[in-house]
């Protein structure tokens, strides 16, 4: 079979494929065999199908990957991995140190319990440097926990936990922490109900960070950008913002390029699902050519 004896297979997408169970757990064996392959996409395969009452797909997975002395990048999301799951997954990452990049487990329901499982290896862990979590349902406590990963694990530079019902008193704790982080250099908090107060704490922290270099906040109130304005005016560190769905109107926006004008640091901007029109867009786009901006992204309503 190919793929066990491919010495120049890289990446292995494997997403939805989740109609034969006979192929499955062959498949997760034939991986064990192949000392190549650095990167697998199994989101969307059902993992926590049980084949029998003992075992289930991810236990099966987890097997061969404790073996793996290859794999940086693992995809596992939307996969309804919940506290169980997450188990088997904190068992991977404290017995296998090779996957040394990037852990997806977005669009799952680890809740605030499969956290807390997580958060016991990740504080120890040396390796990994990209995390998404993003809609896990993980809340306020969820928020609690990933706080002392952040104020303990030396190489994490992205999370991702977009959609997580955080509201302002998660956010915050979650600012506190980074606030005595060093490392983490791409945050994305998008959807998180922090409102208007949660604003005025992630700009107040702008002001003064200097290592995060980019910021997805999504689901905002156009009152808030004028806090953000603020914040950015005075940033000196951040590259790449998304302010995305967001209810950013012109008014808005022509407050976001007077801060642009005073930023020096901000290149990549992405506004789009936002309230523009056509003809907001063609003068927004004109004052960008202006700025120090070069990639940017956005679309009328």
């Amino acid at each position: 079979m190919l793929l066990r004896t491919s010495k120049n297979i890289k990446k292995c997408c494997f997403s939805e494929l989740t109609t034969n169970s006979k192929i499955m757990i062959p498949l997760f064996k034939i991986l064990n065999e192949n000392t190549t392959i650095t990167t697998i996409d199994l989101s969307y395969i059902k993992l926590t199908f049980e084949e029998n009452k003992r075992t289930s797909r991810l236990k099966v997975l987890a097997e061969t990957l404790r073996k793996y002395t290859t794999l940086s990048y693992l995809d596992l999301s939307n996969n309804d991995i919940d506290y169980e799951g997450a188990k088997t997954i904190a068992e991977i990452l404290d017995k296998n140190t090779t996957i040394t990049s990037s852990l997806v487990l977005g669009y799952n329901k680890l809740g605030f319990e499969g956290a807390k499982v997580l958060t016991k290896v990740l504080c120890e862990n040396k390796y990994l440097t990209f995390l998404n979590l993003d809609n896990n349902q993980l809340g306020f406590k969820g928020s609690e926990i990933l706080a002392k990963v952040l104020c303990r694990n030396t190489t994490l530079t992205t999370l991702n936990i977009n959609d997580n019902n955080l509201g302002f008193e998660g956010i915050k704790v979650i600012i506190e922490a980074l606030c005595r982080n060093q490392v983490l250099t791409s945050l994305g908090i998008g959807i998180n109900n922090i409102g208007t107060e949660g604003v005025k704490v992630v700009a107040e922290f702008l002001c003064g960070n200097t290592t995060l270099k980019s910021l997805n906040l999504n689901a905002l109130c156009k009152n808030t950008f004028l806090v953000l304005a603020e914040a950015l005016c005075k940033n000196i560190s951040l590259k790449w913002l998304d302010l995305c769905f967001n209810e950013l109107d012109y008014d808005s926006v022509e407050i976001l390029i007077e801060a642009l004008r005073e930023n020096t640091t901000l290149t990549h901007l992405e506004i789009y699902g936002n309230q523009l029109s056509f003809e907001e867009t063609q003068i927004l786009t004109k004052c960008l050519h202006k700025s120090k901006i070069t990639s940017y992204f956005f679309s009328c309503s």
